[in-house]
């Protein structure tokens, strides 16, 4: 029975903050970019929908941004 007081050799240690070789922090990191990365985009094209809603006829560089933001999201889903 282990106590939560004992500590770990650093053998045990290394074995379970390198499960497979790769470090734990690396893969949440890319995962968390990754997420806040989705969550940013989805926030500007929110917004430049509601813009383009409003008006009549939006300006060019409001629907080129939002195919732009599109193509981004899919290339992002790819990634992921």
């Amino acid at each position: 029975m282990r106590f939560p007081h004992k500590r770990r050799s650093p053998r045990e240690a290394g074995k379970v903050a390198q499960a497979g070789g790769l470090s734990a922090p690396r893969d949440y990191t890319k995962g968390a970019a990754i997420c806040l990365a989705a969550g940013a985009m989805e926030a500007a094209r929110r917004q430049l929908e509601v813009y383009a809603l409003q008006t009549d006829e939006p300006s060019p560089g409001i629907v080129e941004a939002a195919d732009l933001l599109d193509a981004a999201r899919a290339v992002l889903d790819g990634a992921a």
